[in-house]
């Protein structure tokens, strides 16, 4: 998604040429398997890439998000998109209270509570094709 739109129309006119014989630059199916954020978390072994988790559902993101921002703050992104859109910062400041920042627009941060917080995001879940929770542990930049 970029920009509130979906790639729906343009995959199937790509598929479309790639099945009567065009060369395509970057097939929707390959998008569809590489172009995500996942990959961060599917090379966290490897140590570039970070304290990196995976939020597939509503379910995980409101169990495994509370309980990382008790150690340090986090950095949820949508799995799939680009341009910094859906990518917020968060960080705990007290009891139920969380700082949130939107990296895509440069508003200043905002103080809200965590549940606000996650029913917001849960509605964005299956657009997002879920989200990638990150750290600063293992990270090189932080």
């Amino acid at each position: 998604m970029q920009d509130g739109r979906r790639r729906h129309a343009l995959d199937a006119l790509l598929r479309e040429a790639a099945a009567q014989g065009m060369q395509v630059g970057a097939h929707p199916d390959v998008i569809d398997r590489l172009g995500v954020k996942s990959v961060l978390v599917t090379t966290r072994a490897l140590g570039w890439s970070g304290d990196a988790w995976a939020c597939p559902s509503e379910a995980a993101l409101r169990k495994d998000l509370p309980r990382r921002l008790a150690s340090e703050p986090r950095v949820l992104k949508p799995n799939r998109g680009n341009g910094g859109g859906g990518v917020w910062r968060i960080e705990r400041i007290g009891g139920g209270e969380v700082e949130v920042m939107a990296a895509a627009c440069g508003a200043p941060p905002q103080a809200m509570d965590l549940d606000a917080f996650l029913a917001a995001r849960c509605a964005e879940i299956a657009d997002a094709d879920g989200f990638v929770d990150r750290g600063r542990r293992g990270s090189a930049k932080g």
